[in-house]
């Protein structure tokens, strides 16, 4: 009954926050989810994002085995929900996913293990494929209570946008990325980016 409550007082933070909103427009503006893609979301918690993806083959992990078993439990037929880790523990073929994504997961990990996880991430991304990463940011020149927000995440390696992308070097993957300013109704910068296979 207490995790119930921990839960549902979540939940409301998050729609007071505009969680709803945040989901709806990433999927718009960024992951742009076709029929039939495979999709690969790393760090998938309670899968909150599944239900705004359609009618894909949806394959979610995470570390934690509760955020799973709440994701099984409204799972659709076909869904995939495995506990783990992707760069060590649960084995795919290469190119096995068009769509690879990790959603507010860099700024919880190292630089180390960033750059193994995107070089995972890239070699799991089928040709034409994508993987999409959005975290927090901290920037010098930031709105103050949008750095203090930053600051104040749970995740302890919120980079900047330039960071970010320094992950990246060396990877055989083109890049774009994009910095939002108004996801949330509160002052709050992300950080997005699309990494492309490059075919070697």
């Amino acid at each position: 009954q207490r995790q119930m409550c921990i839960r549902d007082s979540y939940g409301a933070v998050q729609r007071a926050l505009g969680a709803d909103r945040f989901r709806e427009r990433i999927t718009a503006d960024l992951l742009k989810p076709r029929p039939g893609l495979r999709v690969l979301d790393i760090g998938c918690g309670p899968a909150v994002l599944r239900d705004l993806l359609g009618d894909v083959a949806y394959t979610g992990i995470d570390f934690n085995a509760r955020h799973i078993a709440e994701a099984l439990a409204r799972a659709r037929p076909g869904d995939r929900y495995l506990v783990g880790d992707a760069t060590d523990e649960i084995a795919f073929p290469p190119a096995s996913f068009d769509l690879v994504l990790m959603i507010g997961l860099l700024h919880h990990i190292d630089d180390a293990g960033c750059r193994k996880l995107l070089a995972r991430a890239g070699e799991l991304t089928a040709p034409g494929g994508r993987a999409i990463t959005l975290d927090g940011i901290k920037e010098p020149k930031q709105r103050p209570l949008a750095r203090l927000l930053a600051s104040m995440d749970a995740g302890k390696m919120v980079r900047s946008a330039a960071g970010y992308l320094s992950l990246t070097e060396g990877l055989p993957v083109m890049v774009e990325q994009r910095v939002y300013h108004d996801l949330l109704r509160v002052p709050f910068d992300h950080c997005a980016m699309t990494l492309t296979p490059v075919l070697t």
